[in-house]
Order: structure tokens, then C-alpha cells, then sequence
């Protein structure tokens, strides 16, 4: 949970599939949601990929985000 007045209630949803591994979909939310910095619909996700979502960022690690602080 990000808890963020830039934040929607039902944000963007993070799915794990065998196949394709991270994926990451906006749900249509105000404000976006971003990776590297370009705004996303749907995206499969890589290591190393930055997921900002309102003044939150994370870095994708393995198979996971993680808080990211610069």
C-alpha cells in the first residue's frame, strides 16, 4: 500500500505470472503510474526497472519492489 493524496484508491495492481514473471497495470488511476520515467498502461517488469507511483518510487529487485530512496 502506498499512502500518497497523489495515490488512488485503486492504483495499479502488481501480477506475478509463471510465463512472463512481474507485470504491472494502472487501473486508470489520476495521476499515472510510471516506469523509467515514461507513463505506463501495462508493462512487464525487469530488474532494475523504476516504478514511480505519486512520490513514491521503487526499484524492482529479483522478484519484488523495493522502497526507493535517492
Amino acid at each position: 500500500m502506498v499512502r500518497d493524496l497523489l495515490v488512488s484508491r485503486h492504483h495499479a495492481e502488481l501480477c506475478w505470472h509463471d510465463e512472463a514473471g512481474l507485470e504491472l497495470v494502472d487501473l486508470g488511476s489520476r495521476y499515472g503510474t510510471f516506469v523509467n520515467g515514461r507513463r505506463i498502461t501495462r508493462v512487464s517488469l525487469a530488474e532494475h526497472d523504476l516504478v514511480a507511483i505519486g512520490l513514491s518510487s521503487f526499484l524492482v529487485v529479483g522478484n519484488v519492489l523495493t522502497e526507493y530512496r535517492n
